[in-house]
């Protein structure tokens, strides 16, 4: 494999990380991409008559507009292959390229150093006999001391981070689980591989990327949101293999940037596997994590091991083998 000298360099320590000011932006952003920002998408799918004959009945009044949407419409843009990587495939589309450049707009400040927001206080509850208790809500999956912290996703890279809502399937309005995920291209975002592969259903499914969330928002404007196309990911249960890559359908990345990728030299050369073979139309239990308001898939399991082969956790078992989402770019694999 050929490398580049510039790519071998090694991560700033935090002495010089500690030396570096953060960058302003080099221009303002122009028109386009403030109107792109600056603009919520609202994406309806289904029948084509239903949403003119819903457009052309809308209620309308002087501050609001209200559709009556027929059973046959949807909110929101449906995914389209959910499928584990076919490692052949993946490597004859990108060939011989191993480092993708990462991509900071000019109009966007550089940030070393982020602002460190408060935290939100820990809820008390009163027992019956007085005493007051803190829920444990997440902080028993923490060893202490819990010495994390929330940062204000604003500015280069930051805004490339953001939220992955999963539906539990295409008609859904609300997201019943989540994770987190950062844009790497255009419109490829990197996210766990059990969060890409979530939804239960190849076939009906839904998920929603939202860059530079802060609050239940995203800070970059309404218009940093984009639904999933397609979903894949790789796991063979070693917890350092699970990966997973979602296509959007709208290049968030050309107007917030994106990190890059470039492949590692330790990467194993195992396969999925799984111990229960899906039929053709149903998808096998995916890889999962415990979540709120949701256990841990259950099914067939595998040993999860560290990439040193040592045994960890029990997973459920891989799923069905698909072809890699085409790209229609000359930088394959990052749009």
């Amino acid at each position: 494999m050929a490398t580049n000298p510039a790519h071998t360099q090694p991560p700033l320590t935090a002495e010089e990380l500690l030396s570096l000011d953060n960058v302003s932006a080099q221009r303002e952003a122009p028109p386009h991409i403030v109107h792109q920002l600056a603009t919520r998408l609202l994406n309806l799918s289904g029948s084509g008559e239903g949403i003119e004959r819903a457009v052309s009945d809308a209620d309308r009044h002087a501050d609001s507009f209200s559709l009556a949407l027929p059973a046959s419409v949807k909110v929101g843009l449906p995914g389209r292959t959910l499928e584990v990587f076919d490692r052949e495939a993946i490597r004859a589309a990108v060939g011989d390229i191993r480092h993708v450049e990462g991509y900071r707009p000019e109009w966007a400040d550089l940030i070393y150093h982020p602002k460190v927001a408060a935290k939100p206080p820990r809820k008390r509850m009163r027992t019956f006999d007085g005493r007051r208790v803190t829920p444990l809500q997440n902080q028993e999956f923490i060893y202490p001391p819990d010495d994390r912290h929330i940062y204000y996703p604003s500015g280069y890279p930051w805004q490339c981070i953001g939220k992955v809502d999963i539906y539990p399937n295409g008609e859904s309005d609300n997201p019943t689980e989540w994770g987190s995920g950062v844009l790497i291209g255009d419109r490829i975002v990197l996210t766990a591989g059990h969060v890409a592969a979530a939804p239960s259903d190849p076939h009906d499914w839904k998920m929603r990327f939202t860059a530079s969330m802060y609050n239940g928002s995203s800070v970059s404007g309404p218009g940093a949101v984009s639904y999933v196309s397609d979903s894949q990911w790789w796991g063979d249960g070693v917890s350092g293999h699970d990966i997973g890559l979602l296509r959007l359908y709208e290049p968030l990345g050309t107007s917030l940037g994106y990190f890059g990728a470039k492949t590692g030299s330790r990467c194993s050369t195992r396969t999925p596997t799984s111990k229960t073979a899906p039929s053709s139309n149903t998808m096998a239990t995916p890889p999962a994590v415990t979540r709120a308001g949701r256990s841990s898939a259950s099914g067939p399991t595998t040993r999860f091991r560290t990439p040193s082969g040592r045994p960890a956790v029990t997973r459920p078992s891989a799923v069905r083998r698909g072809p890699a989402v085409r790209t229609t770019t000359s930088r394959p694999a990052v749009r």
